[in-house]
């Protein structure tokens, strides 16, 4: 995004992802360094390899998901109460970018998956493949303004998730879709409804 937008823009961009990034960054390390080993060991069973797998995306989405409601119904006090008046600009990337960090952080799990099975090379091709995608995106965002680039990489992450649940988790545990989006919309509605109500 710096080559189309300036600098005083690109830092009001930084910090939004700053903060929904840092939210899955300190939560997901914590269950998935205690999971990992537990998985490795049943990398030849898949059906209990599927069992941890949907647990741990659970917990993970249960946790992080109700924090990023927050983030996007609160953001206007979460600027004032940690930053200043000053970063108000950031109020609307930080509410987009809350829907950036959702898919971000039930997407983390997939690597320890993929590790505990020993398919790193999966993520790898993924990521090759993901590439020039996110270029795109990026491109076409910063074209526009600095909020359609941080919609343009909510979009990506949001249109990325079922091939992600096809490529990437099928074919190592054999997890159903309706199953893994069960532990993502779950959270979701329950958090809306309680950010709505209170």
């Amino acid at each position: 995004g710096g080559l189309f937008l300036n600098s005083a823009y690109i830092g009001l961009y930084s910090l939004a992802k700053e903060i929904n990034l840092r939210i899955s960054s300190t939560i997901n390390p914590i269950i998935t360094k205690i999971i990992f080993p537990v998985m490795a060991s049943h990398q030849n069973n898949i059906n209990e390899l599927r069992k941890l797998y949907v647990s741990t995306l659970s917990i993970v989405n249960a946790i992080n998901i109700p924090i990023y409601i927050i983030v996007l119904f609160y953001s206007y006090d979460i600027i004032i109460l940690f930053f200043s008046k000053e970063w108000l600009g950031t109020l609307p990337l930080l509410k987009v970018l809350s829907i950036w960090g959702i898919f971000n952080a039930t997407g983390n799990p997939i690597g320890i998956l993929l590790t505990a099975k020993g398919k790193s090379k999966l993520a790898l091709y993924w990521n090759i493949a993901l590439f020039p995608i996110t270029v795109v995106f990026v491109l076409l965002g910063s074209l526009v303004n600095i909020q359609y680039l941080a919609i343009s990489m909510s979009v990506l992450f949001l249109t990325t998730y079922i091939p992600s649940w096809y490529f990437l988790v099928y074919p190592v545990c054999k997890l159903d879709f309706l199953d893994f989006f069960k532990t993502l919309i779950q959270p979701i509605i329950l958090s809306f409804v309680a950010a709505t109500i209170s």
